[in-house]
Formats: C-alpha cells, structure tokens, sequence
C-alpha cells in the first residue's frame, strides 16, 4: 500500500514538473518620459521618480528624462518629488511587452527649502535591510529577515529564532535569551502583545507561527523609554508579511520522510472527524446534559438526603456515566508522508491617488512523528554501592500527528505625502492527536506498571491590527498609532488514561478506589482563554538648537488582558461492594454499561476542586518621554524614563477557601543609550535601563498541575514578588560593505528577587514551586559576523570560487549566578548555582553558496548549546541538565525557469540524541567523585524534505 502512494506521488510530481512550463506568463513593460517646469518648459533635472507604494524608483537626467523599466503589468501611480516644486501623483496603465511615455509638468512653490521624504516603501525583508536597520538604531538590536528565512528548513518562528545570537529554545517553542529563561521576554506581534495560549508558564509560543508568514524578526536587547519595562533577555517583536512589492500568486507543495516514522507502523485512536482541520468538534466533548462541578458536587453529596433521594442520585450518576463514549482502545496505522500545502498572493491596485496592497496566505501541513523517549528519576545516592536505585524508570512510545491551518490577510494603504495605514489579521489553528505507551516500574522495580494515555490538543490564536503611520509639519513631526485585539484558546478535551499492574501472572487495571485521579481512568477537560485589547499611540517632534538636531519622543500605551482557565478532574472509581473482578477484564469489556453501576461496578466521579479554576485579568497603563541627540557628528546620546501603572486581578482558590489576589503597582524605568560613530564603518554602543519581571497568572495561582508524561506536578504561589533588573550592555559593530557586519558585545544584567521553578519535595515524583530568590547575575559575550564573499570574483587565484559563498557565524558566551535563600526553603541543594536554562555557550552557523546564472541555492545549518539546567533539585534530588547537542541541516533550492523551483532537504543529520542527566558528587572512600545518570533520553529522526514552489 505504501508503494502505491510512493508510485502515485511521483506520477504527480513528473505530470506536474510538465504542465507548469508551458503555462504562458506576461511580459513586463517600461514607463518613460520627459518632466518639465510648468513656466518656463524647462527640462527638470535630479527630481525622484517613483512608484507609489515601492521600491521602484529613479531620479530624471540633464535633460529631464526618466526610465523605469521591468514593471509588471498593472496600473499605477507615478510620484514626482523635488525641493521647490509641488509633489504630483499621475496615473499610468502599463502593458506587457510595451513602453508607455508618461510626460510630467511640475509647478514651482514660493516655500523655505526642506527636506522632502518620497512616497515608497522601502523593502524589509532582505538581509541588507536588516543590517541597515541594526547599524541606524540607537538600540542595541538584531534581528532575521524572511530572506535568510527562506535559506532553512526553518518551519515555525521557534526553529527561526534559534539562528539569532544569543537565543535558544525550550520545549520546541519557548525561547531563551542570554541564558534568561521565557518568562523575563516580551513578545509582540505587528505592534501589539502576542497572547499567550500556556496555562502552565510565561511564555509566547513560537512553534504557531509559519515561518513563510514571517516578514522580519527584531531582538531588542537594551531598554528604551518607547518599549514595555517587563522583559530583561529581549524585547521580540515579530513583523508579519504585509508589503506586496509586486502582483503574485504563489503554490507550494511540500513531502516529507520521516526516518522513524513514514511508513511505518503508528499507533493512534478513533478521534474527531475535524481532527485533519486542526480542531475537535464531536468526539472529545462531554455528553448532552453533563452537570457542571457545582452541580456533580452536589448530586454525590448524600449528606442529609433521604434514601429514595440517594439511590435516584446513585441511578443518575450511573446514567452519566454509560453515556461517555467508548472510546479507550488505540489501534495501529501506517504512517503516511508528512505533507504541506501553501497559497500566497501579494497585489497591488489603485483607487485615484491611493495605492493599496494585499497579501493573503494560507498554509496547511500534517505530520506524524514518534520518538521512543526513556524516563527516570532516582533515590539517594547509596555509597556503599556506588549507585542509585530508581524510584521511576519508564519508556515511552511517543506517537503524535499535528496539524496546522493558518491563515493571514494584510493590507496597506499609502496616500498623500508617504501617510499610511494598515490592517493586519492573522489566523492559527494547530491541532495535536497523540498517544502515549508506558512501560516500566514505579518504586517497585519488581511490579511493572505500564500505563497508556490518549490526548488531544487543539490551539487557536488571533492577531489583529490596525495602525496608522503620519507624518507632517514639513516632515519635522511623527505620528504612529496601533490599536490591537488578540485571541488565544488552548484545549485538551477528553484526556484519557489507564494505568496497569503487570506480574509474571497478571494484567489487572488500576481503578481508583474511591474518587477520581487523574493517573487512570481519567477524562479530563481544560480550557484556557486569553484575550488582549491594546492601543499605543507614539509622537516624534524634530527641532533644531543651534547646531544640534534633536527629537523628543512621547506616547502612551494600554493593555487589558483577561484569561479565564479550567480543568475538570472527571473520571471512572470503584463503587460499593466488590470491584476486584472487573480489575482483571480488557479495557472494552470494563467500559460496557452492566459493569458502569455504582454496587459491585464502576461509577463516574468528579474530583475537580475550586483551585483547578482560575480567572485574571491584568490592565497596564504606561506614558513615556524621551530624547534623543545627535551632537558632534559622530555621537548619539537617546535618554528617557517609562511610567507604568499595573494593576493584576486574580480570582482562584486553594482547596479550603477562595482566595483573591491583587497586585498594584507605579514604576518608573529609566534608560539611557549611547552611540559613537568612530568612522562611517564602525560604531560604539552603551546601554543602561532598569526593567521589571512580574509574575504571571499561572504562577500566582494556587492551581495545581500534573504532567503524565514527565511525571512531575508544579504549584503556583501567590505571594511572589515581582523581580527589578539592571542591564548594562556595550557592542562594537563594524560595517564593511552592504550586507555585510562584524559585532562583538557585552552585557551585565542584576536581578533582585527573581523568580524560578523551584524542586519541592513531596516524596511522589519531581514537584515543583514557583518561588523567588534573593537575587541573581547574569552576564556574558556575544558576537555577530554576516560575511559575503562576493569580493572574491575579482580574484586571477582560487579564491575567486568562493564569490557565491556568504557566512552567517553567531556565538554567545554566558555566566550567571542565582543567590537563594535557604531560611525560606530548606531543601535547597546549592545556595548559588547558575540560572535555571542557561546555557554557558551558543553557536550558530549558516553557509550560503548562491549562483544566481543557475538558480541554485545551497545552504548548510549548524547550531549547538552548552550544557544547561533543565530541571533544578534539592538535597535529595541533583538537578538535571541538558547535554549538548549538535544540529546540522541541508537546503537545496534550485530555480528550474523563472516560475518554477523546487527545494530539498535534510533536517538534523547528525541525529545526535538528546540526553538529560543527574549529576552529584559523592565521598567514596574518602575521595569526592561525580556521579551522573541518564534521567531523559531520546533520538530524534532525520526528515527529509522535497518541494516544489510555481509563482504566477
């Protein structure tokens, strides 16, 4: 069968690579002409000719003459600009194949000489952009384009941002910033904050976003007066597409092989028949008329009831109970190639003197991906054997199909003097089917106690904006404005699991034995809802002093987040009487109707208490001012002070009582950044700002939650503080040529009161607090080469070979230290030991042969991190670090005519596995010695990648 679809795939890629050439594309065109003064008929020499809304321009001749050529068909409108002349917008038709002359006659103007800023868009997209962008800003900053995007096999903004120096990545989708863990970054999309779909950390997840929506990504690693205070690793503001530079449509298509997976067995179960669109809509629900908590409380409470009231209860609640599906079984599948399909279109059209522009994408991708994953955690160290036992020691067979939908639709509009206002939308639907099969022991190494669990996980996110960008007063005065709305929705409806107990002699299944647990039997449902209103207003004034220039920048910002989060802890326990027979029967028969009964049976139960619920919300309000001053040509001093009133509501409980929290606060965060132009190539930068680190929802919340699959639980704290932050930072860039830069860096980062998962002991597995420490240092050394080795044409010797090659190299060096406070927790293992994450080392590395006479492409990837901690321990338990590993990956894009390409490649070729160990040192006859032991360890699979893109 596999066959088949391997014969029937390449029949389509071989009928499809011969019908898309000889599809008939138009030609491009040319638009020339002749400007003059309205008065005098003189020819207009130097004035800017350009295309509304582009890049596309030129400046006209001695004798007023201008050419714009390979302009693809379309209507436009020609912008002619010069000092002493009114501006003038003309409509012009452009055919293919053909030239169309478009005279201009300008009016002078009796006005003061100023500076004039023409109508166009600049790109941002490229890499040389990017670098301009980095060189111009008085920030430190660095950031990735959607061209050197497109280089990789990068899928989703988490594997993108890896490539920045300085940033790794958790759990495939959190990022990590100079060692600072997701919680001390600030994510923002298109000028408003990302929402957050995480019930259980502080943190954006990157892996819902497409790389191919992703216009550029800027890291911004030092305060400013205009940036929110509450970040100390960076400030990351994502840019989606939203210039179209030229009418388009693009198709791709893109197959996968995954080593471990395609077309091999693939175990799974019965889901939605929504599921391949990303989303559950009938299986995974509660049945019809299912009680709500309140309501399930009360009908199993039979205080002070009367026995006719009890057993109608009794026969209600057996009534619940047969009307949940059936559905426990997994059953095995062969897994099919992953698989992409993407639809851009970019266009440009006018209405009279207004130039708008779209650009709309959809994509869809479905995997399938199984890793086998081992798992243990361990007792005291017994030195008399020079070893430690297990207390839990499992493998999991991991097996998970995702599917995304996402969907994007940006428009912009230029009118007037470069005025314009955008409308960005942005749409995620991931949804995550997998299954987990356990084996292994817990305490008892004799007792086997596999176990299985079959989840759902299905996340929605909206971004919407909308933003206006003005200029006027001679362009001497700036006005920006965004106003935002953000909707996150993360589901795990119907979580299933069953745990055994397996001797030589039996398989009996673990039925909780008087209410619910969420270790077997278990259907849980959670719900996380976040919504985000924002709007920002920002107002730049340039005046002159003498012969000084500066700007003063103000602006206001407001944020109302709100979520409201719920988990119901239902399932299956014993009823009354005898249930050890229904202990020893399949998983099918134990679910039929006759054995759901609440004598000698099994009975639905809710075991949800009032502090698996939460709702929040969080209103900030912040102004800022500040200054910026150019002085002596060569330096840059950008000064000011940010306000912020915020105030967080929460409405939770603990198990006895409800319980409220309210935070609210009045900061002030000053900063200052200072830049020094030693020469028109290199420059100096200095940077001081005070931010903030405040605690978030989940980690004030008393909730308590339990992950199956690491077999840890984390409690949140109520009364966490919030943490302060110096940061020092200073960089040395140099710009040799276009496209090209050298920086190396430094920074210095204080913390007081910062806030870390911290290991408490519970004698049931790895629990975890969140809690604050005294304080902590964070500091380390960056640097930043983008080297092209165009140069090299110019050769006579070998060298000139390598003029199509170009080097990406970033690395980062990086200490910290965290003080704790023992009297406040006394099973803390080291009162000093790095930060939680961070990693002393991170290098990245791209090498790019680029032939542009051949259309081929060819990109090579590397990137490795140090060894960090993932897990922080105590006096019983060392903490577990993850171990380095090394990722290499392999693109080749080939352009096989000016419509068609087509890319292959190879994702992690070194297939190093990941590996999390234990380390202690113990005293062994009489001697200090290291011991360490595998707590987490897995191989990821090698895939492979084909695809073919057509652009119309």
């Amino acid at each position: 069968m596999f066959l088949c679809k391997k014969k029937w795939m390449r029949n389509f890629f071989l009928t499809l690579s011969m019908l898309l050439p000889v599809v008939i594309f138009g030609q491009r065109g040319t638009i020339k002409g002749v400007i003059t003064d309205e008065k005098t008929q003189e020819p207009v020499v130097g004035a800017t000719v350009l295309i509304q809304g582009s890049s596309v321009g030129t400046m006209t001749d001695l004798d007023g003459r201008y050419v714009l050529s390979n302009v693809l068909p379309g209507s436009y409108n020609i912008v002619v600009k010069l000092i002493s002349y009114e501006s003038k917008i003309v409509r012009v038709s452009v055919a293919a194949g053909q030239t169309q002359e478009i005279n201009i006659k300008l009016a002078a103007q009796n006005i003061e000489l100023q500076t004039v800023n023409v109508v166009g868009m600049k790109r941002v997209d490229t890499e040389t952009s990017m670098l301009k962008s980095i060189q111009a800003s008085p920030l430190v900053t660095t950031g990735i384009s959607s061209q050197q995007i497109s280089r990789s096999l990068d899928r989703d903004a988490a594997e993108v941002v890896r490539r920045i120096p300085g940033i790794t990545i958790n759990d495939g989708r959190f990022v990590i910033v100079r060692g600072l863990t997701e919680r001390y970054n600030s994510v923002w999309m298109n000028g408003s904050l990302a929402p957050s779909m995480e019930s259980d950390v502080r943190a954006f997840s990157f892996d819902i976003l497409p790389s191919s929506l992703i216009e550029k990504i800027d890291v911004i690693k030092s305060p400013a007066p205009e940036l929110p205070a509450d970040f100390s690793g960076a400030f990351i503001h994502i840019t989606t597409k939203n210039n179209a530079y030229e009418n388009k449509v693009t198709v791709g298509y893109t197959a996968g092989y995954n080593q471990f997976t395609t077309g091999k067995d693939f175990v799974t179960y019965k889901g939605s028949r929504t599921d391949w669109l990303g989303f559950d809509r009938t299986e995974r629900v509660l049945p019809a008329g299912f009680p709500s908590s309140e309501e399930f409380s009360r009908l199993r409470d039979f205080g002070g009831k009367t026995s006719e009231q009890i057993i109608s209860d009794l026969n209600t609640i057996t009534t619940l109970g047969r009307s949940f599906n059936k559905n426990w079984n997994y059953y095995t599948i062969q897994a099919k190639p992953d698989q992409a399909f993407s639809v851009s279109s970019s266009k440009k059209f006018l209405i009279k003197n207004v130039s708008i522009g779209n650009i709309s994408s959809l994509n869809y991708s479905n995997s399938y991906t199984h890793i086998n994953k081992f798992l243990a955690g361990y007792q005291d160290w017994d030195v008399s054997r020079d070893t430690a036992s297990a207390f839990y020691n499992y493998n999991d067979m991991i097996y998970s199909n995702q599917v995304r939908v996402s969907g994007l639709c940006n428009w912009n509009i230029i009118y007037g003097n470069n005025q314009r206002i955008e409308f960005r939308n942005l749409f995620n639907q991931i949804g995550k089917t997998q299954t987990i099969l356990r084996d292994g022991f817990y305490y008892d190494p004799s007792i086997n106690r596999p176990a299985y669990e079959l989840s759902y996980q299905s996340r929605s996110v909206y971004s919407g904006q909308l933003s206006g960008y003005n200029t006027f007063n001679k362009d001497n005065s700036t006005l920006n404005w965004t106003m935002g709305y953000a909707y996150a929705n993360k589901k795990m409806p119907d979580l299933r699991r069953v745990e055994y107990l397996k001797t030589p002699e039996s398989k009996i299944i673990q039925i909780p034995t008087s209410s619910a647990s969420p270790e077997s039997l278990c259907r849980l449902f959670s719900n996380n809802v976040e919504k985000v209103i924002s709007g920002a207003v920002n107002y730049e004034q340039k005046f002159s002093v003498g012969e000084l220039n500066p700007s003063v920048k103000t602006g206001m910002y407001a944020e109302s987040k709100n979520r409201y989060f719920y988990i119901r802890n239902i399932g299956f326990a014993a009823g009354w009487g005898n249930t050890t027979p229904l202990t020893r029967l399949s998983i099918d028969k134990l679910m039929q109707d006759t054995n759901i009964y609440y004598l000698n049976g099994i009975k639905i139960d809710e075991a949800t208490n009032k502090s698996d619920s939460y709702d929040a919300a969080n209103h900030l309000i912040a102004g800022y001012i500040g200054l910026n001053v150019p002085f002596l040509k060569r330096f840059n001093v950008y000064a000011g002070i940010r306000a912020e009133n915020n105030k967080r509501i929460l409405h939770g409980a603990d198990i006895t009582k409800p319980i409220t929290v309210v935070r609210d606060t009045l900061n002030f965060f000053p900063s200052i950044n200072f830049t020094c132009n030693i020469t028109k190539e290199v420059l100096f930068r200095l940077a001081y700002g005070v931010t903030i680190n405040r605690p978030e929802f989940r980690e004030i919340s008393p909730f308590t939650f339990y992950n199956f699959e690491e077999r840890w639980t984390i409690y949140g704290t109520p009364d966490l503080k919030d943490a302060h932050i110096q940061n020092f930072d200073g960089r040395i860039e140099w710009y040799p040529s276009s496209g090209e830069m050298v920086s190396v860096g430094g920074f210095y980062k204080k913390f007081e009161n910062p806030i870390e998962a911290t290991l408490v002991n519970a004698g049931t597995g790895w629990n975890f607090k969140y809690q604050n420490a005294i304080g902590a240092r964070n500091y380390g050394i960056e640097t930043d080469i983008r080297k092209s080795f165009a140069a090299f044409g110019d050769m006579d010797n070998f060298l000139r070979i390598f003029r199509d090659f170009s080097l990406i190299l970033n690395a980062s060096f990086i200490q910290s230290k965290i003080e704790l406070d023992t009297a406040v927790n006394v099973n803390i293992r080291d009162a000093k030991r790095p930060l939680q994450g961070q990693s002393p080392y991170v290098v990245n590395a791209m090498l790019v042969y680029n032939n542009d006479s051949s259309g081929t492409m060819i990109t090579v990837t590397y990137n490795i991190i140090g060894k960090r901690i993932a897990f922080v321990g105590d006096k019983e338990n060392p903490n577990a670090y993850e171990m380095p590993r090394n990722v290499l990956d392999v693109v080749l894009n080939q352009r096989l005519n000016k419509y068609l390409s087509i890319r292959m490649g190879v994702r992690d070729i070194l297939q190093q596995p990941y590996r999390f160990i234990e380390e202690e040192t113990v005293k062994i006859n009489n001697e200090y010695v290291q011991r360490n032991q595998i707590s987490r360890f897995w191989i990821p699979s090698r895939v492979f990648y084909l695809a073919l893109s057509v652009n119309f």
